[in-house]
């Protein structure tokens, strides 16, 4: 049990320091909102939004990749996101956010993690 114990320790450290990468704090610079598939139109499609912040690299770090977060429709803090988000662009507000190492949704946008106002 003991070993037992201690992989599942191990696997959690594993998976915790790999699924974060980093925050920056700054002002919303760009707002982007698409579907998943914005070529063909499908009211069954999920909607993405795509958040840039100043000081943000590139996502997944790709040379001439976009600087940006990205959180689906499908993610249960979506809307209080899209919320803080369009409130912070529109007042000059200052946001922190985290976003995780991986660039699931799209190649050159960090997966989103969390957010916080802070002015």
């Amino acid at each position: 049990m003991k070993g037992f114990k201690k992989g599942v320790l191990f696997a959690l450290m594993f998976y915790c320091s790999h699924a974060y990468s980093a925050a920056v704090t700054g002002y919303v610079t760009k707002i982007n909102l698409h579907s998943d598939s914005w070529s063909t139109y499908n009211v069954s499609d999920k909607a993405m939004m795509s958040i840039y912040v100043e000081g943000l690299p590139p996502g997944c770090n790709k040379v001439g990749g976009d600087s940006r977060v990205v959180i689906t429709t499908d993610h249960p803090l979506y809307n209080s996101v899209y919320s803080l988000v369009l409130s912070a662009k529109v007042s000059g507000k200052k946001i922190r956010v985290e976003y995780l190492s991986t660039c699931t949704h799209r190649a050159d946008g960090w997966d989103f993690g969390y957010i916080s106002l802070v002015e």
